[in-house]
């Protein structure tokens, strides 16, 4: 599981060729069937559930687990004490938020998470993929004072 969440998060981070991840969904429906879960410990979970929202994101946004995905993901968050893993599994959900909810479900996301990026122990490349995500969202919200 957690080889296939470097293959998907990769491929999220390059930003470019996402056709690759298409080869990987069965592998998730089979993986994180409801009722079929694999013994994952949250952090693991957190990050299966990570690259399974970025794989329906881009190639089945009308598969029927897309919703049922991100929930799972929100779930997990507060419980992830790694503020890096916890990030990332954030700016995931957040893409979720801006592209299906637009927007209006993320406020409290954004109040939980914001936060953390000034955190000593975060990482360069998670203050700036949370800030991308947060950044569309103060698009699309039209907050551009902020």
């Amino acid at each position: 599981m957690l080889a296939l969440h470097t293959i998907i998060v990769g491929h999220y981070y390059e930003w470019a060729d996402f056709a690759p991840i298409d080869h990987w969904v069965p592998e998730f429906e089979q993986l994180l069937a409801p009722g079929r879960e694999p013994p994952l410990d949250a952090a693991d979970e957190l990050r299966a559930q990570s690259a399974w929202l970025i794989a329906l994101l881009f190639l089945r946004p009308d598969h029927p687990d897309l919703a049922r995905c991100a929930k799972r993901l929100d779930e997990l968050l507060d419980g992830e004490p790694d503020v890096n893993v916890r990030l990332m599994g954030a700016s995931v959900l957040l893409n979720y938020c801006n592209w299906y909810a637009k927007g209006a479900s993320a406020d409290a996301l954004v109040a939980r998470i914001t936060p953390l990026i000034t955190r000593p122990d975060t990482t360069p490349l998670m203050q700036v993929w949370w800030r991308t995500h947060l950044s569309f969202w103060h698009f699309l919200g039209a907050r551009y004072e902020e």
